[in-house]
């Protein structure tokens, strides 16, 4: 099955470059470094700040995650460091969406696929619904409630995740961790940094399919992600009263 046969999209950003001298070349290159100056070229408008809006075509690269580095260089042969963007092709598509013809739920421990409790879908084609969950087998405290959807091709998605607490004392869900908490920088490299305004008492990173991959190693407000490989987690952030899911990308 080919990939890609026609450009699907294009990576579009805006970007600055200050200098004191007029900049008089720019380069890109995807993922392996060419050396400097053997990148391709873009067009260039005279002046010493750009602020221009590129098109790059990406129909050679592999599905999966990739980087692109852009740098410029001034009217005295100096270039300058790169900035770098990370994105991520995927499969191609069928523009006609195929219908949803299952949903299921899971808390806490994944059963397989297939095996969650099936949430009954009054309109199939819709992509809203709402459903209750039983919850008085689950002790108190926080859970995290896994939710995913197949279609009419029989292919299952990637879960999505939200936490909920159980708690008898409780009329309304104590968010206070949700609405405090900031992770930056995202998509992380080496570490992520947490700012909250309550105390974090646990934390764990769980890939795609619910594996634990770090746990419990918060230092000084931030998580070493070094070890992580390329790709798409839930960081998973615990207070004394709540509990945070964040969505963080590996470059």
């Amino acid at each position: 099955m080919k990939k890609y046969i026609l450009i699907l999209f294009a990576i579009l950003f805006s970007f600055i470059i200050y200098a004191q001298n007029d900049i008089t070349d720019i380069e890109y290159y995807f993922d392996v470094e060419p050396n400097v100056g053997n990148g391709t070229s873009l067009p260039v408008t005279s002046g010493n700040t750009i602020n221009e809006t590129y098109s790059f075509d990406i129909s050679m690269l592999s599905v999966g995650f990739h980087f692109i580095y852009i740098r410029a260089k001034n009217d005295q042969n100096v270039w300058g460091l790169y900035d770098k963007r990370v994105f991520y092709i995927s499969e191609p598509y069928v523009q006609n969406i195929s219908p949803i013809v299952a949903a299921e739920y899971y808390i806490d421990t994944d059963s397989g696929i297939g095996n969650g409790t099936t949430i009954p879908l009054s309109n199939p084609t819709d992509d809203q619904f709402t459903f209750d969950i039983t919850t008085p087998s689950l002790t108190e405290g926080e859970h995290l409630l896994f939710i995913r959807i197949k279609n009419q091709e029989n292919v299952w998605s990637l879960y999505d995740v939200v936490t909920f607490t159980v708690d008898s004392s409780l009329s309304i869900t104590d968010n206070n961790l949700e609405n405090t908490i900031t992770i930056y920088p995202n998509p992380v490299k080496d570490k992520v940094k947490i700012t909250s305004k309550h105390p974090i008492t646990s934390h764990k990173i769980i890939d795609i399919t619910g594996k634990i991959i770090l746990e419990n190693n918060i230092e000084s407000h931030s998580i070493d992600t070094s070890v992580l490989e390329t790709g798409t987690y839930y960081l998973i952030l615990k207070s004394e009263k709540s509990t945070s899911v964040k969505k963080i990308i590996k470059q």
